[in-house]
């Protein structure tokens, strides 16, 4: 049973995902909504939160008060968290009078750990590798723990934003997973890095005074499972739909499509370098006539008699909402043409560039790719729909993204 009423809070900027897991946990364990000692001038809540992060060391330097005046507009150079201290933990005391136990591990808690803080309705914020994320670590809140034939799943609050509105402070929705267990705890092993875990939530009203740590990950490396072919994949999701395990959704309205979309995703570096990019497959899910969903797949690929195969990494609510467009403008050496979209027999790929979450639909016509945004940007030049070459992309990303470059090359 997933934990009831939890808030579901989209990220203001594209760094900031901890904010956002800092914010949901805060408005659960104030359902009334009242955050009294905050000013209003401090107001969103992700901006306060950023604001006690920058003053931690006891000062806020010009930039950063910069980034605070005009945080509810596209910006550069928002931070991540590194593992040097225990933000979390700090922030949700100072600013929300909420004590927690922040942890630093080699890999994801185990399945057992986490099924028993969500049934008891203790969220528990985990920063990890997580599929179709670069940069670093990324936050997502676990509210429960599902097993279904035999496969593992995280029911997760990803606060991930695809801007679709001039003004990115409205507040509005994350997205909904459930991810494979396995698979994360895979992806967190073969690219190790820290893993952050906050649990055991209270306000201090009714804190304990000993507030347990979480256990300890014992060595639990598990194989690649949930393996085989499209296929296989497919039918295993469509099994999960039909026993209500994931997405209560009405059953005559969904509809998987057939095709393998490619999602590739790269950084800002990346793309304006022209370097090689990660990728994922994606089965789309039509649930009604606006929404969707996306079934993930890493494919491991053919080597010498080895066939490809793969492995399901999980169902999310759509990082692109590509599903109503059905022509589009596309502009290949500055000439204008008009593309019928298949989305049967895909005549296209899908690129996510990060930090700054810019996604598009790729199109290629002998060499030359065409880009058209899935986003809508329009201070910094992005319009949902519009056509853009790879010489428009590198202008607009260098001059609006700047820092969030220069803090990749330098790493």
């Amino acid at each position: 049973m997933s934990i009831p009423n939890f808030p579901n809070i989209r990220q203001v900027h594209s760094t900031i995902c901890w904010a956002a897991c800092i914010e949901m946990v805060a408005r659960f364990l104030n359902p009334e909504g009242s955050f009294e000692n905050i000013p209003r001038a401090d107001l969103p809540l992700q901006r306060r939160i950023l604001k006690h992060y920058y003053g931690l060391d006891g000062s806020v330097d010009n930039s950063e008060e910069d980034m605070l005046n005009t945080f509810c507009e596209i910006g550069d150079g928002y931070p991540t968290l590194s593992h040097d201290d225990n933000y979390y933990q700090k922030i949700l005391l100072e600013v929300f009078k909420i004590r927690s136990v922040q942890k630093f591990q080699d890999n994801i808690p185990t399945f057992s750990f986490l099924k028993r803080n969500t049934d008891a309705r203790k969220p528990v914020i985990l920063g990890l590798k997580y599929p179709g994320i670069l940069n670093g670590n990324h936050a997502v809140v676990v509210i429960s723990c599902v097993k279904r034939q035999d496969v593992k799943l995280l029911h997760i609050v990803d606060p991930f934003s695809n801007h679709t509105s001039a003004n990115i402070c409205v507040s509005g929705p994350g997205k909904i997973a459930y991810m494979s267990y396995s698979y994360l705890r895979n992806l967190n092993r073969s690219d190790p890095s820290l893993v952050s875990v906050v649990c055991n939530f209270e306000k201090i009203a009714i804190a304990s005074l000993m507030a347990s740590p979480p256990e300890p990950t014992p060595i639990e490396f598990s194989g690649l499972q949930n393996t085989g072919g499209i296929e296989d994949i497919r039918n295993m999701v469509m099994g999960l739909f039909l026993d209500e395990s994931i997405f209560r959704v009405k059953l005559e309205e969904l509809k998987m499509r057939e095709a393998v979309i490619t999602s590739r995703f790269q950084s800002l570096r990346q793309f304006l370098d022209e370097e090689p990019f990660q990728e994922l497959k994606l089965l789309k899910v039509l649930t009604s006539k606006k929404d969707s969903l996306e079934i993930m797949i890493a494919e491991t690929p053919a080597t010498g008699n080895e066939p490809a195969s793969y492995e399901f990494v999980g169902i999310r609510e759509s990082y692109f909402t590509d599903q109503n467009i059905s022509n589009v403008k596309l502009r290949f050496k500055e000439k204008n043409t008009g593309w019928h979209v298949n989305h049967f027999e895909p005549n296209y790929t899908l690129l996510h560039l990060q930090p700054g979450n810019l996604t598009f639909m790729v199109f290629t016509q002998e060499g030359e790719k065409c880009y058209v945004s899935l986003s809508e940007m329009p201070s910094i030049g992005i319009h949902y729909r519009e056509p853009y070459s790879f010489a428009d992309l590198k202008k607009i990303i260098r001059k609006h993204f700047p820092r969030y470059i220069a803090y990749e090359t330098a790493k």
